[in-house]
């Protein structure tokens, strides 16, 4: 089952988040905001919904303000491989369902112990059961005025009742949940030293011996050469896929590489007090302990093991959803970009991944990477609330949330393409802005507009999010070349086939490949390139024969101190005056 959706209320700034949609676009959803805005709680509430309450959460996540206990309700898509059963009439019942939603908790009350299907679900079910138990025809009832026969279920020795059927279909579906791995990137860190009888409670040495095939408990019951030779096994594996993964380095030497140096000292009278400690040198016969070396070498050390361990517990990578709290805290910039490429390449495999940051570098907003993102916000009367960037435009939430964004697009100073008197016109390139420029002038246009060149269609999506969720007035201009992708994109993920919604924000210039295109063939030989036309190649052909930018940007000069010498044809007045006349609305 794949993860869609999920609510979570009362626990601790979270008061009710409201329904947030998990990332359709692919397997990773990025939780972006500031410091105390409550990402981490909500990563605390997906993990009681799996897992159940640890003593931690009900130490640490409850809230205690008398408004309502933990609630987490989440959204799951069953998928073909969920109905594989050899039950033939579970798989009936299945085939009947698409969505399903579960919950642990309670808002009134403490009862925590169990995930239960909610209301709305085990209606589906039971609609799905009527399909499938057979009915036995009875007569009528004497005095009965229905046309239809009465029905009822067999005696369960020859079928299984309905109360059957719902035991069966929900112990089905709670086994296919996906497991939530919560990593927490502040705490489960491989130690310096660790005594045997704590291996158990800390999960970064537990997926060391998992991934390693080491079993310190039981090493230190062996003899000096048994141990060893498997503790030498053991750091020759570990280092070969610590290097294959950091690839930090302080010099360009061969030799410049970390290397495990792992101890086991007994304790012969109580085994369970024997030592481990976990040393790591470069090649210069220094070892220090981990916890001696770089907060960011010690997170990805870690969190390497974690997908290693997982990766041993199950081939399907697809049966997990991996919740991470700011991954790569401590990492220099080029480090940080190789923890993203990591969490791609996991995501690309099938498995799930929800992590919070505040660090521009793992965010993204490349292409459809801007659809990833969700930001988290607190107010005082709401407490932490969760919006993707189109809900979060009409909200009141703090635009604080938007400054990872804002600085991993390379935009520092976001009020000065913004004003609220204006509308926001964003277009696909500079060349467009010159152009629309130079016409609202010739045109005489009195309307304010900011134009705004996106540099490049994969950066339109991510800055028409922007605008929208800073608050301005905005429209898109597109042409039937490269935006017509764009265009589509934009009506699926941000306006959900909204086709009216989408009209009113958004202009496709249809028939037209590009911005020259709109001008007539002799306006354009004879105001902009300058040439005599000896064929019927387009505009917008012809100005990639020369610097595009340079004809385009000649034009509004042109138009600014010669505008006497400009004698456009009604044909190109016309197009021109058809997309201002559809901003102005």
């Amino acid at each position: 089952m794949k993860l869609v959706s999920f609510t979570i209320k009362n626990v601790k700034s979270i008061i009710d988040s409201g329904k947030c949609y998990i990332s359709d676009k692919d397997n990773l959803t990025i939780l972006a905001g500031q410091n105390e805005a409550g990402k981490s709680a909500i990563l605390e509430g997906l993990n009681f919904f799996r897992n159940g309450p640890s003593p931690e959460f009900d130490r640490l996540s409850k809230r205690f303000d008398d408004k309502g206990k933990p609630f987490v309700e989440c959204e799951f898509l069953i998928e073909e491989q969920d109905k594989d059963t050899t039950d033939e009439n579970l798989k009936t019942i299945l085939s009947e369902l698409t969505n399903i939603t579960l919950s642990r908790g309670e808002t009134n009350i403490d009862d925590s112990k169990e995930i239960k299907l909610s209301p709305q679900s085990l209606d589906e079910i039971n609609s799905a059961i009527k399909k499938v138990i057979p009915k036995v025809s009875k007569p009528k009832l004497e005095g009965n005025t229905a046309n239809e026969e009465i029905t009822e279920v067999p005696p369960k020795e020859e079928a299984p009742g309905a109360e059957s059927f719902i035991d069966i279909a929900t112990k089905h579906i709670i086994e296919n949940i996906p497991m939530f791995v919560y990593y927490d990137s502040f705490s489960d860190l491989l130690p310096g030293s660790i005594l045997v009888k704590d291996i158990p409670d800390n999960n970064a040495v537990l997926d060391f011996q998992s991934v390693f095939r080491i079993d310190f408990a039981v090493l230190v019951s062996k003899n000096t050469q048994e141990r060893s030779s498997t503790i030498n096994n053991a750091i020759q594996k570990s280092t070969i896929d610590l290097n294959t993964y950091w690839k930090q380095r302080q010099t360009t030497k061969e030799d410049d590489k970390y290397q495990y140096d792992i101890q086991v000292h007994p304790n012969e009278a109580d085994l369970t007090l024997s030592k481990i400690e976990f040393l790591i040198h470069r090649n210069d016969g220094i070892s220090l302990f981990i916890e001696q070396k770089s907060k960011g070498f010690q997170w990805f050390s870690a969190f390497n093991l974690r997908l290693k361990a997982l990766g041993i517990a199950s081939n399907s990578l697809n049966k997990y959803v991996i919740l991470i709290d700011e991954p790569g805290q401590g990492l220099h910039e080029t480090a940080q970009y190789d923890v993203k490429a990591v969490l791609e390449e996991l995501a690309n495999k099938g498995t799930q991944i929800i992590y919070t940051t505040h660090n521009p570098c793992l965010i993204g907003v490349v292409d459809d990477e801007i659809l990833r993102i969700r930001l988290v916000y607190q107010t005082r009367e709401d407490g932490t609330k969760i919006q993707n960037i189109a809900q979060f435009s009409s909200s009141e939430g703090s635009k604080d949330a938007l400054s990872p964004i804002i600085t991993a697009m390379g935009i520092s100073h976001i009020g000065q393409i913004i004003d609220s008197s204006k509308k926001c016109v964003v277009l696909e390139g500079i060349t467009d802005h010159y152009y629309f420029t130079a016409l609202k002038q010739i045109l005489d246009i009195k309307d304010e507009y900011y134009f705004i060149p996106a540099c490049g269609v994969n950066n339109i999506k991510p800055l028409i999010s922007i605008v929208l969720a800073w608050g301005g007035i905005f429209k898109a201009v597109f042409d039937d070349g490269e935006g017509k992708r764009v265009c589509n994109d934009l009506k699926k993920y941000l306006y959900k086939n909204n086709e009216d919604l989408f009209t009113g924000q958004v202009y496709k210039m249809d028939g037209f490949d590009g911005i020259e295109d709109l001008f007539s063939a002799l306006d354009f030989d004879t105001h902009i390139a300058g040439i005599t036309r000896t064929n019927s190649t387009k505009n917008s052909e012809l100005a990639k024969q020369y610097k595009k930018e340079l004809l385009a940007r000649r034009f509004l000069e042109k138009t600014r101190t010669e505008s006497q010498l400009i004698t456009l044809s009604n044909e190109t007045k016309d197009n021109f005056k058809k997309v201002f006349s559809w901003l102005k609305k």
